[in-house]
């Protein structure tokens, strides 16, 4: 009969964990890397609540027959979500703010178009 092959891993059984990462030498007394604080960390992209709604609201404001009751709407949000962003600049939503008051300017002069538009045709 042949014998069978040794298995270090059977045979030294006060191994820990052979798939455990090697501990390379030289790292031990490093310190960790700086971290870096920019105001932002941790922190979510949605504390300004005022530009998500601008957003929202002027995306809304595209929406037949009550459009203009969102448009108006957004265009104070995005002031509203502007004024927050300059007190604190830590908080984001410039982007939505703008969009926002872009949107919402944009759709109540067409729903005003409309309905002055609408207002004088007379079809008969």
């Amino acid at each position: 009969m042949t014998s069978r092959p040794e298995n270090p891993q059977r045979d030294n059984p006060s191994r820990e964990n052979p798939y455990a990462s090697p501990q390379h030498a030289g790292y031990e007394g490093l310190p960790p890397p700086p971290i870096v604080d920019d105001g932002t960390a941790g922190r979510p992209s949605h504390d300004n609540k005022a530009s998500h709604w601008a957003f929202f609201l002027g995306m809304c404001g595209a929406t037949p027959c009550c459009g203009l009751f969102f448009s108006v709407p957004a265009i104070g949000m995005g002031i509203l979500g502007l004024v927050r962003y300059h007190r604190n600049p830590s908080l984001q939503g410039v982007a939505h703010a703008c969009f926002g008051i872009v949107l919402g300017s944009l759709f109540t002069l067409l729903w005003i178009f409309f309905a002055l538009a609408s207002w004088h045709y007379d079809p008969w």
